[in-house]
């Protein structure tokens, strides 16, 4: 029986079936496989870990967030249950990675994109959301520079003003 921070009762290794539609309790995804168990006799107790989630740092520093470390908490540190993840859309109730200076939380899923099974990494919704940004900042560099070739000077003036100012620029 080992001990875990996140929870009160010792936790037993256990091999999990994916028919037992069990969630981990600290990344709320399916669990199968090596996993820790509560070990509490009542089995009024399902909580659940996966190995990897078991041996979770502590604290983190992510690329994501890199003014402050993020401390791994067992829930939300807030009044709710829940939190929202501060890189994908989505709230969670489990396991977060937290800087309590700036309320920024992430998914220990969004903290550590999993893997597949020939050893390529799935693309996470960080990922995601980085390459979509690229995309359009490439695609407002492509528009600016057809502007340019279009309208000269103007253009690149333009372009720095919010759309409702209206400037005339004189020059001698």
């Amino acid at each position: 029986m080992q001990k875990h921070f996140s929870h009160r009762h010792g936790l037993v290794p256990r091999d999990v079936k994916a028919e037992d539609e069990i969630l981990c309790s600290g990344c709320e995804l399916s669990l199968s496989g090596s996993a820790f168990a509560c070990s509490h006799s009542d089995n009024q107790c399902n909580f659940y870990l996966h190995e990897s989630c078991f041996h979770l740092p502590r604290k983190i520093q992510h690329e994501s967030h890199p003014e402050h470390p993020l401390k791994l908490l067992p829930f939300a540190p807030y009044d709710v249950s829940a939190f929202s993840c501060s890189v994908c859309p989505r709230n969670g109730n489990a396991f977060v990675y937290h800087c309590s200076a700036c309320e920024f939380d992430l998914h220990v899923e969004c903290a550590f994109p999993k893997e597949t099974v020939n050893g390529q990494r799935h693309e996470s919704y960080a990922d995601q959301l980085r390459a979509h940004s690229e995309m359009q900042d490439a695609l407002a560099a492509c528009q600016l520079e057809s502007e340019i070739a279009r309208r000269g000077r103007q253009a690149i003036l333009d372009s720095l003003d919010p759309p409702n100012v209206v400037r005339r620029y004189y020059y001698y």
